[in-house]
Formats: C-alpha cells, structure tokens, sequence
C-alpha cells in the first residue's frame, strides 16, 4: 500500500542518520592534516584556500583550539584583525597554548586599536623568552596608544633586556 511504512517508521530514520554520521567520520580530515595543508597553501601564498581548508577543520572540530589559532593567523594575514581577533579568543577559550594564540590575539587587538582590551588581556610574565618579547612589545604599542609613555617606555625598555628569573643573566664572552 503506498504510504504505508510498516509499523517502525523510525527505524529508516535511524538508518539514515548512521550512515550519515559515518560517512562524515569516513571522508573527515584530522587536525594536523588541515594544519598542514593550510601551511602549504599559506607557502604557495594562498591565503583564501588556507581560510577555506581550516574553516572547513573548524566546522569539522570545533573544539579544536589549534585550528582556530592557525584560522586567526590566515585572517591576520589576510588583513581581517575582527575575524583573527575572533579566532584567537575561541583558541584561548578552547585552553589552546598562548604561543598558538596570543601573538595573533595581540597584533589584531592593537591593529584594531583596542589598547584598553589587550592590557585587560595579557600582563607581562614568565614565559618563554621570545613569546614574552612579544607581548612587552604589544603592551607597551598599547600604552603608547593610550598615551602613558611612562608605562610604555618601562614595558618597551625591558622587553629588550628581559630575560626570565629562573635563567639569570649570562656573562658576556666579551670585555665591555
């Protein structure tokens, strides 16, 4: 009889939504293989395509935070700080790793000029030497931008000559 579907109608519903599921499992790219095609359109200088490629990745995994650091750094790039910006904080909020993120996070803050924000944001620290270069850095363009150039030519100054405390200072092989 036409229209007739027996008595367990939902069981081709089922059906239909666990074919779906795998096949998406089935043709689903993993991280690391989107990061690294991303990088090679980023090499090639096709930034669109390595939008399009973590995009789809984010789509795909979505709690991904390194996905979404790298999708920040093709947006700055690409000369879209809101978009990066965005990217950026869904990584930091995803407990993504600050080297991953913060750089980017910082550049499309202060290209946006949202001093207020990235001083809000990030606080000179104990971090790996060249990652807390940067963000002296940022901070200090921040207070410049804000006009308090006594905190940015304390933050710009030491940035130059920090080096962490666990480390000490190395003498210089040189006579000076």
């Amino acid at each position: 009889m036409p229209g007739r579907e027996g008595p367990y109608p939902w069981r081709r519903i089922i059906a239909g939504a666990f074919a779906a599921v795998v096949w998406t499992a089935a043709y689903a790219k993993d991280s690391p293989t989107s990061v690294k095609e991303a990088e090679q359109y980023i090499a090639k200088g096709d930034l669109k395509a390595a939008e399009i490629e973590l995009r789809n990745a984010v789509r795909d995994a979505p709690q991904d935070p390194v996905l979404h650091a790298r999708l920040a750094e093709v947006y700055l790039r690409e000369g879209d700080p809101l978009s990066a910006e965005r990217e950026a904080r869904a990584a930091r909020e995803r407990n993504g790793n600050e080297a991953d993120y913060l750089p980017v996070l910082a550049d499309a803050l202060l290209r946006q000029e949202k001093f207020a924000d990235l001083i809000d944001l990030a606080q000179p620290g104990v971090r790996d030497p060249v990652l807390e270069s940067k963000i002296r850095t940022a901070l200090g363009l921040a207070a410049a931008g804000l006009h308090d150039q006594t905190k940015a030519e304390t933050l710009l100054a030491k940035q130059s000559s920090w080096i962490p405390p666990s480390r000490g200072r190395k003498s210089s092989s040189r006579g000076c």
